[in-house]
């Protein structure tokens, strides 16, 4: 999470005039966390799959149908 973003989402918090505004804040920040981890998790699968691909092709030539 960078420096300040912290504050700023506390900030944001306490300035919330209602508890549903709150509530909304509360949210829209667990969706942003949430939605941090999602895009790890495939840029996680998408290295995997490149590595696996990279693996296939340089170590492994009799997979590709080379002789």
């Amino acid at each position: 999470m960078p420096d300040f973003e912290r504050i700023f989402r506390k900030i944001e918090l306490d300035l919330a005039p209602t508890p549903e505004a709150k509530a909304y804040v509360a949210g829209k920040h667990a969706g942003l966390d949430r939605a941090r981890k999602e895009v790890l998790v495939v840029v996680g699968l998408i290295a995997l799959g490149g590595i696996a691909a990279l693996v296939l092709v340089t170590v492994m030539p009799e997979l590709r149908g080379l002789p």
